[in-house]
């Protein structure tokens, strides 16, 4: 079985790629030791603005190397020559995943490793300090081109070619030794056989089988101590007997998600929307739930949620369409008791 690993730069491919071979006494082969006698796109920004065509990274040594060891042969490694072995399994370092066709063809499983943005930044700046004679301005210099032109080749939009069409995602912030042992259970596990079931899409599940549903989730959720704890609900605000605004939110485990607000019109930018935020927090104040959170999008109000003292937590970008970019907020409560969405003993 060929396993290829992908990932953004800094995710640990290598790393996992190592401790993966190690334990399954497995042959090993990494992309970088094929990059002196491949070639790839000289400006990957530029790549990734244009065309985006993955053929252009012809890593044709390394596809051959991996098909030979595929079909049972030993094979030399034309770059350090070792003689490598066509071992049970056959790890590989394949950062571009399924989507460079030359190498992936011959892959039988992908595991896509993901970590944030962050954490993969902070760790190429570290390696490159250890390993490269650099000067403050060289890291400043890259810095300023991650920021300004190369953010988007790691975004999660970026990679979304490469993670979607993954077999198997791990938790790149987990400890090696658990995503090792993640990725040999998932390569162990049984395969179901799903010749004798049907899909469909309807408007609305029926009534049995909602509660069907319903009833076997409530019940593993109470089987983890663990209430559902599922209300909706909504507020209204009245003004001379006329509906001028409203909140629909609803209640699950210890948070309150608000699902909408609205303020009619002629009643916006005058205090009515922070209202009902207010009487919101109020009557949950002091009830043991942990949490108010919201999604909203960039072309709505995103600021206002921020002067009414919601945190932005995360966004998730949208760049083909920066209107539609996701933001999500969160406002905790400060409270020592928060027993709501736990099954009291």
């Amino acid at each position: 079985m060929i396993i290829g690993i992908s990932g953004i730069t800094g995710a640990g491919k290598s790393t996992l790629a190592t401790a993966l071979a190690n334990k399954l006494q497995a042959t090993g082969l990494f992309w970088d030791e094929f990059d002196e006698i491949s070639t790839s796109p000289d400006d990957y920004v530029a790549w990734y603005n244009s065309n985006h065509d993955y053929a252009e990274f012809d890593y044709q040594a390394l596809a051959d190397v991996i098909l030979a060891l595929k079909n049972g042969k030993q094979v030399q490694h034309p770059v350090t020559k070792v003689l490598l072995e066509p071992t049970k399994f056959i790890i590989v370092d394949a950062p571009l995943g399924k989507k460079h066709q030359q190498t992936g063809q011959y892959i039988d499983v992908f595991i896509h490793v993901d970590v944030p943005l962050d954490i993969a930044l902070a760790r190429r700046v570290i390696r490159d300090l250890k390993n490269k004679n650099l000067r403050e301005q060289d890291i400043i210099d890259e810095l300023e081109y991650y920021l300004n032109k190369s953010r988007k080749l790691f975004s999660d939009e970026g990679m979304c070619e490469i993670s979607n069409s993954a077999d198997y995602i791990v938790d790149g912030l987990d400890d090696i030794e658990k995503q090792v042992n993640d990725i040999i259970a998932y390569i162990n596990q049984e395969p179901t056989n799903l010749s004798d079931v049907t899909l469909e899409i309807q408007d609305k599940v029926d009534a049995k089988t909602e509660d069907k549903m319903c009833e076997q989730l409530i019940a593993f959720e109470a089987k983890n101590g663990i209430d559902v704890n599922y209300k909706q609900f909504s507020l209204i605000l009245s003004k001379n007997n006329d509906v001028i605004g409203v909140l629909n939110a609803f209640t699950a485990f210890a948070e309150i998600y608000i699902d909408d607000i609205w303020v009619a019109e002629a009643f916006r930018q005058q205090g009515y929307g922070k209202l009902l935020l207010t009487e919101l927090e109020s009557r949950f104040k002091g009830k043991g739930f942990n949490n108010i959170n919201l999604v909203t999008s960039a072309f709505q109000a995103p600021e206002f949620y921020k002067k009414c003292g919601f945190k932005l937590e995360f966004k998730r970008y949208n760049e083909k369409n920066p209107k539609l970019t996701k933001l999500f907020f969160v406002k905790f409560f400060a409270e020592d008791m928060q027993h709501q969405g736990i099954i009291q003993e």
